[in-house]
């Protein structure tokens, strides 16, 4: 009997990924890694492995039934839709996810929001900005969280997270699952079950963390195609439909204005309203809005259009794209995506965003550093307009090489601010930058991050 287990990476990971997962992966593992989706190469891969491991490929009965060794499937990430567990069970493998790997973050800014909400922080912010400090409102007590019902509907991994992080704030918590928690939980977590109908009734600020089994509200797209087979089927979207939500944005793009922001985005990418009718795969008509690519962003372009009409010529204008469904041989790619920008760029836009997939659950994405860039560098430098670079970048050198190539003209980082709310303060700090906006209260702080790197780059460079 071997000494040694091999483990099916299924996902294509790029060179540095790899290298740094086998270096922390125990002796007696090996590892072996796909290096594309085809389904040959994914079985083969897996046909004489101990362990699958598979965050977006999918485990199909093919796969269990051709895999005689396989002891556990290992889903990183959440859910397992893309895993037959049929066939899983008939076999006798175990399935196992990372369950709740996101649900502190999530948790936070769920409280964050009621917070944001209740206070009114919005207008605050705009009152401060104005040289106005709103002191009444701002001291009501209708505006405070301390002492309102918050009911949570569903109480899983993030429900009771939610519940954990916010008792600090003095607020009578409730909540409805169709499974209840043990009494050692509800009373560890100062928490209530009540009824559904109980919860809804009484709840000052009422957070969902679970879908509904009906009644939830109608949909739309371009075609009746669900984003799965688990999920909501859309409404065919007719001329009617297109005009009011068209009106909707027109009003969302308004109120923007009145709230004083500086610039607005359209979302076009990620399978939402807009990115559905420009991808082939979720866009099936037969009418001028379906077809061809000029037919599929007619519709992006007119909702588009109509809010550039009341946004100032003055602000700047966005649009996010998905530059490609990672689907090979269909949908989106790079160059469709190029004509797309320049549509838009036509159309008004100042700026492409410029993410990817999110459009299918069949994509195989290729992750790694800086793996969407590309994309903006192909449309920046195709089309001659500005674009941002999302994904994956979180290191300042991401950030100055980008820039410096040529490859995007803004570049926006989202999860290491999650991690690290101060990651823009030591990005400066660690480049001896002091140019940055740092609040009086953290000014000291950032004045020894900064002397004690400099001192360990003197160190460092004298050794």
């Amino acid at each position: 009997m071997s000494n040694r287990w091999k483990i099916a990476c299924l996902d294509v990971w790029e060179q540095d990924v790899q290298d740094a997962t086998r270096a922390v992966a125990p002796d007696d593992f090996d590892l072996h890694f796909a290096t594309s989706y085809d389904d040959a190469e994914q079985l083969g891969l897996a046909a004489d492995s101990d362990f699958i491991l598979a965050g977006w490929s999918p485990v199909p009965a093919a796969m269990i039934e051709g895999s005689p060794k396989v002891r556990m499937v290992h889903k990183w990430g959440i859910g397992f839709d893309k895993i037959d567990l049929e066939a899983c069970r008939k076999a006798g493998i175990p399935v196992l996810i990372t369950a709740g790997a996101n649900k502190g973050p999530v948790a936070e800014h769920t409280i964050m929001l009621m917070l944001a909400v209740y206070r009114q922080l919005g207008r605050m912010d705009q009152g401060i900005r104005g040289g106005r400090w709103l002191k009444k409102e701002a001291r009501s007590a209708t505006r405070r969280l301390d002492g309102k019902t918050v009911g949570l509907l569903g109480f899983g991994n993030i429900g009771r997270m939610v519940a954990q992080k916010i008792r600090g704030f003095d607020v009578d918590l409730t909540y409805y699952d169709i499974q209840r928690a043990d009494r050692e939980t509800e009373k560890e977590l100062g928490i209530r079950f009540v009824s559904y109908d109980d919860l809804l009734s009484s709840s000052d600020v009422l957070s969902l963390h679970v879908p509904l089994d009906d009644g939830n509200w109608p949909i739309y797209g371009p075609s009746p195609i669900p984003w799965d087979s688990p999920n909501q089927v859309p409404i065919e979207m007719t001329r009617a439909d297109m005009d009011r939500i068209k009106a909707d944005f027109v009003a969302a793009t308004e109120r923007a204005l009145l709230a004083g922001f500086d610039m607005v985005e359209l979302h076009c990418a990620h399978g939402y309203l807009l990115s559905s009718f420009i991808t082939p795969l979720s866009n099936h008509r037969t009418d001028a809005y379906g077809g061809s690519l000029e037919n599929r962003i007619r519709y992006p372009l007119e909702v588009f259009e109509a809010m550039r009409a009341v946004w100032p010529s003055d602000k700047p204008m966005a649009v996010r794209l998905s530059a490609t469904d990672w689907v090979v041989g269909q949908g989106m790619d790079g160059d469709q995506s190029v004509r797309v920008a320049a549509a838009f760029r036509e159309a008004g836009a100042d700026l492409i965003d410029v993410s990817a997939g999110q459009t299918t659950p069949k994509a195989r994405p290729v992750y790694g550093r800086m793996f969407q860039t590309p994309f903006s560098d192909q449309i920046r430098n195709a089309v001659g307009c500005a674009t941002m670079a999302v994904g994956n970048i979180y290191e300042p050198d991401h950030v100055n090489s980008i820039l410096a190539a040529g490859r995007a003209d803004l570049v926006a980082l989202a999860r290491p601010h999650l991690l690290d709310p101060n990651w823009t303060l030591r990005a400066a700090a660690e480049l001896a930058y002091r140019g940055a906006d740092v609040p009086r209260q953290y000014a000291a702080g950032f004045d020894q991050l900064a002397r004690n790197l400099e001192r360990a780059q003197q160190m460092e460079f004298r050794a």
